[in-house]
């Protein structure tokens, strides 16, 4: 049994919880995961994107990274259990070059071939790139202590050339389920996303938030041996070509997590879509539609006879006098995925890394990061490493030495 909890647009802005409408609702959302955990445990926590309000540094260190610690405390989990995609709320949409990313959208959204575009410019052009992902600065270094940061958007957030085999989404085994390898994808939708976020300038409401998704970021090699989870924020029918990149998504990852549209479904048809609903809506929201109340979800997950089994238990807010609200946990929904490929042949088996029992590359990445001498591990392993004195440009060339020479268990017994 693997169990996750997933949540999305937390909004979280810079103020005091004094001044916070949502701070006694986190207090009963962190007493309800406790009391859950008492009797289960929780696997990983999936945040589907909008942690922050305006995507500043305040939000994620001030505010984000508690609700995460004190949600890590009463769950047992490790930070290396924690997952997350960035929202359109996480881009500081204030960024400097506003104008030039404005042609570049465009380029992407209404061109001919954007993702011929975008490889080119990942490739050739790493100055325009960066263009792209300087908004997300504060959440790229805030999510990267979870190490749930791109190795290409770290790399072209410091101007570094991408190579062929750098990617633009992030990928972790989080479990085994019956003989598969469940394996979490992120992806972020909202590489374009800015204060015009609509498709026809002259029909803004046509179709707000009109966003794109290069193949980049989705078109993964699929293993027979794996089932192939995705978490992004914007649902498809927010993306151009939407419906094709559907087609293609739903033959590569069984189940798929969104966030964005602040209301709480499920879909089941070519892969399991789960629409997570928002955990801190704005107030005009709450107001207007009892729809819109806060909600997050908790997701079993088991394989049986290449079935794959899946139940989402949502938790809806309810206000009440006597306690300010509750969370009540509403009608569980069940679905079953026919996970078995039938690809013919044999296919080789990936080289798999040499690691301590119990744990994994992305946790004792984590730990080393926390580590306040972790630029003298660096030196002690590798004599010849030329420190730039950058934790995102240092830490990410070490680790893919370290991956390369297959040293993550030599790693672990320095941390130790």
């Amino acid at each position: 049994m693997l169990t996750l909890l997933q949540l999305s647009d937390i909004h979280f802005r810079k103020k005091p919880d004094e001044l916070d409408e949502y701070s006694q609702m986190r207090v009963r959302m962190i007493e309800t995961i406790e009391d859950y955990c008492q009797s289960k445990s929780i696997n990983a926590i999936l945040i589907c994107g909008d942690i922050a309000f305006s995507g500043r540094q305040a939000e994620y260190e001030e505010k984000a990274r508690v609700f995460i610690s004190n949600l890590l405390a009463k769950t047992g989990c490790e930070s290396k259990q924690v997952f997350m995609v960035p929202g359109n709320h996480d881009k500081n949409r204030d960024a400097k070059d506003g104008n030039t990313r404005a042609l570049m959208r465009d380029g992407l959204l209404y061109g001919k071939n954007g993702d011929h575009l975008l490889s080119q410019i990942c490739q050739e052009e790493i100055e325009s790139l960066q263009k792209f992902v300087l908004p997300f600065e504060d959440y790229i270094k805030y999510a990267n202590l979870y190490r749930c940061a791109s190795n290409g958007d770290q790399k072209a957030l410091l101007g570094e050339k991408l190579a062929t085999n750098d990617k633009l989404y992030w990928n972790d085994e989080i479990g085994n389920l019956g003989g598969y390898k469940i394996v979490l994808y992120g992806l972020n939708s909202c590489l374009v996303s800015d204060w015009e976020d609509v498709d026809d300038p002259e029909n803004p409401k046509e179709k707000e938030h009109l966003q794109y998704l290069s193949k980049q970021m989705y078109n993964i090699s699929k293993h027979r041996e794996e089932i192939n989870i995705s978490m992004m924020h914007h649902p498809l029918n927010f993306v151009k070509d939407g419906d094709e990149i559907e087609n293609s998504m739903d033959k590569k990852f069984a189940v798929q997590f969104y966030g964005h549209i602040h209301k709480q479904s499920a879909q089941n048809g070519g892969a399991l879509k789960v629409f997570s609903g928002a955990l801190q809506p704005s107030a005009s929201e709450v107001e207007k539609d009892n729809a819109y109340n806060p909600i997050f979800n908790i997701i079993q997950m088991d394989v049986e006879n290449d079935i794959l089994h899946v139940e989402i238990i949502p938790y809806k807010w309810a206000w009440t006098d006597e306690e300010d609200g509750v969370f009540n946990k509403d009608k569980p929904m069940s679905y079953q995925i026919n996970v078995k490929d039938n690809i013919s042949g044999k296919q080789p088996k990936r080289k798999q890394l040499t690691l301590p029992v119990n744990e994994t590359a992305r946790g004792i990445e984590i730990k080393l990061m926390t580590k306040p001498h972790g630029e003298s591990i660096i030196k002690k392993m590798y004599p010849d490493f030329d420190l730039k004195h950058n934790q995102i440009a240092d830490f990410e060339e070490f680790f893919c030495r370290l991956r390369k020479d297959d040293r993550y268990t030599e790693l672990y017994e320095q941390l130790k």
